[in-house]
């Protein structure tokens, strides 16, 4: 509610100033038993009772929002289209959930409510609004959210990623809209949730249509954000992020040299995050018995066991002599390092010989 409307109205009641100021727009601004006005008393004009109705939603209090538009459906359904959609609206911007509830479930709301309309809506919730609210709206509309455009349903799915709502991700994401956006937003979108560690929205986004078309470069590099994600970001939400990221068709494309730099990566972050998922590309079969000597160095420099597991399953690995040069650069390792990596190697067949 304007802030003024109502501080003008209770300051007439107070002073006991006679006005024609209609008996149900003095209970909803001054907020005296409320919950019994009458949005439905028969001499109530149409008019009237939307410009009653819209006061009511824009209160600043909740309960007096739902109550308005509870008692809507008691009404018949004699509102205009355009009372309807601006009712929706003003409930989405003042935040009123309970009552956006109560108005999506009325046929005569979901008659008139049009793309517009839903799109401003969802933008004004995607801040502040729960789960239920926003899924609500995309199933209540179907035939408005269809007809979202790609650049709205785009705009949406950047709000939703950068606040971590993966189900809002999810339910956008089945929208007509999103199956038609480009590999260039895809791909934005993507590099925000895996710069987050958001996988459960990194993980819906990697359905979409235009990230299975994605090339080897941009795949490349939402690997390595993955890998290089900030400290603050658990390893389980890395390690996810990146097997998702694994399951796009560039992935499986990538070369060997491109696969080294990321597993080299998580040995100098000493993270072994996602390591078994880059062990397991096409590409891994194809590094070099050299590649595979440096990584193990690497990492038992490191004392990362994951990436050393990884590594050592791989083919390059399984015949692997340890060479004089391979056993002179451990030789300044730790011999816990060193353990550890006999530890993890012998299993898979790799010979060591005494440091």
């Amino acid at each position: 509610m304007v802030p003024g409307v109502e501080v003008w109205v209770q300051a007439q009641q107070q002073l006991g100033v006679q006005t024609d100021i209609p008996a149900a727009a003095v209970t909803i601004c001054c907020g005296c038993n409320w919950d019994f006005v009458d949005f439905s008393a028969r001499e109530t004009s149409d008019a009237t009772l939307a410009g009653l109705l819209q006061l009511a939603m824009k209160s600043r209090r909740p309960a007096v929002a739902a109550t308005a538009a509870a008692a809507l459906q008691r009404l018949p359904a004699l509102l205009e289209p355009g009372t309807v959609r601006l009712l929706l609206v003003t409930a989405a911007m003042r935040q009123h959930s309970e009552a956006l509830q109560h108005l999506a479930a009325l046929a005569a709301v979901q008659q008139h409510v049009d793309a517009a309309t839903l799109q401003t809506v969802l933008i004004e919730l995607v801040t502040h609004a729960d789960n239920s609210s926003y899924v609500q709206l995309l199933r209540r509309f179907p035939a408005a959210a269809a007809q979202l455009k790609r650049s709205t349903v785009a705009e949406l799915l950047q709000a939703a990623v950068e606040r971590g709502r993966c189900v809002w991700v999810q339910q956008l994401c089945k929208l007509p809209g999103a199956q038609r956006l480009s590999s260039n937003v895809t791909a934005q979108l993507l590099q925000t949730a895996v710069d987050r560690g958001y996988c459960e929205c990194t993980y819906y986004l990697c359905s979409l249509s235009a990230a299975r078309r994605l090339g080897n470069e941009a795949v490349a590099e939402l690997l390595e954000a993955a890998v290089k994600c900030p400290e603050d970001v658990t390893q389980w939400a890395v390690s996810d992020c990146i097997h998702h990221l694994c399951r796009l068709p560039a992935a499986q494309q990538l070369s060997s040299e491109v696969l080294a730099s990321l597993l080299h990566a998580a040995v100098q972050r000493n993270s072994g995050a996602g390591a078994d998922w880059l062990c397991k590309l096409p590409a891994a079969q194809q590094l070099s018995s050299s590649c595979v000597t440096e990584l193990l160095c690497a990492a038992a420099k490191q004392r990362n066991q994951v990436v050393m597991q990884g590594v050592c399953r791989l083919p390059a690995a399984v015949n692997l002599k340890v060479s004089e040069d391979f056993g002179a650069r451990l030789q300044h390792v730790a011999s816990t390092a060193a353990a550890v990596l006999a530890t993890v190697c012998s299993p898979t067949g790799v010979s060591l010989s005494p440091l």
